[in-house]
């Protein structure tokens, strides 16, 4: 077995479906936090160290701020990954599977990011919609930490 398969099995086992939910609420409530006291959301490494200890003192495993913040970059792209598949024109939506509905040729040519989604949707699809959508500014607005 090469290392790379045993980091995979390691980041499977540490981020779990209910662990996933977790910071997904964590950072959800978070959010809302903020709106309410119209302060924006901006998440530093003393932010992200915080929601490892949580997750940590919770679950066990050991967190940190990097796996919690990478953890949170990946699963933006498979918000944005959906949610870009949801705006192609000429493709269907099934409600009650939750998923994307199109030819077998569409999910042929499709990339894996997008191919993942042909059986089943993205589970955290409205979670992540507030999330990125109310957290930080995008576009023309953001500017790098470093401006």
């Amino acid at each position: 077995m090469d290392g790379n398969n045993s980091d995979d099995n390691q980041d499977t086992k540490m981020w779990m479906p209910r662990i996933e939910t977790r910071l997904i609420n964590i950072l959800r409530d978070e959010v809302r936090k903020n709106q309410t006291t119209g302060r924006t959301t901006s998440w530093t490494i003393r932010h992200w160290n915080h929601y490892a200890n949580q997750l940590h003192n919770m679950y066990g495993f050991r967190y940190t701020g990097k796996h919690v913040r990478q953890k949170y970059q990946q699963l933006k792209a498979y918000y944005r990954s959906f949610k870009r598949l949801q705006a192609q024109t000429g493709l269907g939506w099934d409600p009650i599977v939750g998923t994307v509905v199109a030819p077998d040729e569409f999910w042929d040519k499709a990339n894996k990011n997008v191919k993942k989604f042909r059986t089943k949707g993205f589970e955290y699809f409205q979670e992540m919609t507030e999330i990125v959508e109310n957290c930080c500014a995008t576009e023309a607005l953001s500017r790098a930490s470093t401006q």
